[in-house]
């Protein structure tokens, strides 16, 4: 996790339904960088990236 802004103290006090998306940025066979945001009600609340690594596969 890299650049995470929260924007609220809580997420489990909100009225609204929480909402989240997550966009690939880059990657290679072994390392997948995404940008990911949540939001309610049309207010940001959490922002930032997050670097996924893959090992191996799961048929193996």
């Amino acid at each position: 996790m890299r650049n995470v802004a929260l924007h609220v103290i809580r997420l489990d006090d909100l009225d609204a339904d929480l909402v989240a998306a997550a966009e690939r940025v880059t990657g290679d066979g072994s390392t997948v960088m995404y940008e990911f945001s949540v939001w309610s009600a049309q207010q940001t609340l959490l922002s930032g990236r997050a670097s996924i690594v893959v090992t191996g596969s799961p048929h193996e």
